[in-house]
């Protein structure tokens, strides 16, 4: 449960983010879907990377290393961006996804109560 909780939140956090920087990034055409397309796709590189890391033993910064690493080749492909929105965008997107992921994981605390193992 706790793994599709944090899957299903970072997702939502994911495009929320994706969908303020496309919009701030003055894109019309497509935006939601795109925004979706990008969100699936940080998400997914989000996963490899951190079973990498997780087989070969090394901490969560460099899962986290390897993931900007990733998504900044391929949103090159995508997007046609400047340096600092090269740069800027991998790292302020995750943050909103925590942000969502925290904010859902404290209503699913409040509403049913705390986990007990």
């Amino acid at each position: 449960m706790f793994t599709f909780l944090y899957l299903f939140s970072n997702l939502v956090g994911y495009f929320i983010g994706f969908n303020f920087v496309l919009k701030k990034l003055k894109v019309s055409e497509q935006r939601l879907k795109r925004a979706i397309y990008l969100s699936l796709l940080l998400l997914a590189i989000q996963m490899v990377s951190s079973t990498i890391c997780e087989l070969v033993a090394l901490d969560d910064l460099a899962a986290l290393l390897l993931t900007i690493i990733l998504f900044l080749a391929v949103i090159r492909k995508f997007l046609v961006l400047t340096l600092w929105q090269t740069i800027l965008i991998p790292v302020i997107v995750p943050i909103i996804g925590q942000l969502c992921f925290v904010i859902v994981l404290g209503l699913s605390i409040k509403l049913f109560g705390p986990i007990t193992v």
